[in-house]
Order: structure tokens, then sequence, then C-alpha cells
């Protein structure tokens, strides 16, 4: 996704992201079970998973170059965390809807139905966020690249740039959901 954003645009790959989390999203919510289609009910549920990682992959990357391409300068750092903010946003916001849920229904009503609401609930994002996004315009440093005629193209250093970004990346995301994913189950249990 992150390679569509350099060769067609940043307001592309972010349509493209939203609508893939909001199709995952609400495919989980709707999926018959087991009982009712069998096996191709956890193969669906894998496509959806797949759906909404890959999304929320491109969305990481595409999203903070369109913060931070519009940025001022100087600013960059400081508009760019916004992004990493509203990741964490969105976990307590997922979070405390579970709670809600868990709150107002009975166990049981929760295991036959209520586990759907959420997902069904971020589906009403993806509209919401279809409509915000068509209305954005691309960054300037995208159109700037694109009257040069260079979308696309890197220099052989980029190569370099990129695969240093990417095992930075694959640390950062380790310690992001050790942190706050696995920390609270460990604790739970040992503490």
């Amino acid at each position: 996704i992150g390679r569509i954003g350099d060769t067609r645009g940043r307001k592309t790959a972010l349509l493209l992201t939203i609508f893939m989390m909001a199709a995952g999203t609400v495919l989980i919510g709707l999926l018959p079970s087991y009982q009712t289609i069998g096996v191709l009910a956890p193969l669906l549920l894998v496509v959806a998973r797949l759906m909404q990682g890959f999304s929320a992959g491109g969305e990481w990357g595409g999203s903070t170059a369109y913060i931070v391409e519009w940025a001022p300068k100087g600013q960059r750092g400081w508009f760019g965390s916004f992004q990493q903010t509203s990741v964490v946003a969105g976990l307590l916001l997922g979070s405390g809807v579970a709670a809600l849920m868990n709150t107002v229904l009975t166990p049981e009503q929760m295991e036959a139905w209520g586990w759907r609401i959420p997902f069904l609930l971020g589906g009403i994002l993806g509209p919401v966020g279809m409509w915000m996004r068509r209305s954005i315009h691309e960054t300037p440093a995208y159109r700037e690249v694109e009257a040069r005629g260079e979308v696309g193209k890197m220099e052989e250093s980029g190569w370099l740039l990129a695969a240093r970004a990417f095992g930075f990346t694959i640390v950062w995301t380790v310690c992001f959901y050790v942190l706050l994913n696995y920390m609270p189950t460990w604790t739970r249990q040992y503490m």
C-alpha cells in the first residue's frame, strides 16, 4: 500500500486503507457461524483479518507520510506524533466499547450475538472516513514530485533507506504490541 501511495498518491492509498478496514470489520460482524456455513466461516474470518492487517499496515505509513508532508517545516516530528496518538486513542475507544458491552449484556448474550455489535459499529466509521478522505487534497510534496515526472522513482540509496526504515519498524512494532497487547494479559495472570 505504501507503493500505491508513492505511485498514485497518498489520498488514493488512504482511501484504499479505510475501505479495506471497514470492509474487513463489517465482514467479521456479519460472518455466519461454523455451524451455518462450515469451514467457509474460518476462511472468511482469515480473509477479513488479512484485510484489516494489510489496511492497518498501509495506514500506518500512509497516514504518517500524509501528516508529515503537510506539516510546517521544523514541526514534522510534532505533527507526525499525532498519528501514533490516534492509534492509542483508537485502542482506548475499542476497549471502552468492549467494556460497555460486557457491562450491559450478560456473558450469554455477548457470546451469542453481542460480540458482533462493536464490529458493526466500527463499520459505521467506513463511510465517514471515506467521505472525509475523498475531500482531502494531495500533499504538496507528492504534487511536486508528480509535476517533475518522478512519481514512483527511487534512487539507489532509497532502497537502503527503505530497508533501514523496515528494520526500525519491526523493532518498534514488536515493542508496541508487547507493551499494549501482551502486558495486560501477563499482568492479569502473574500479578
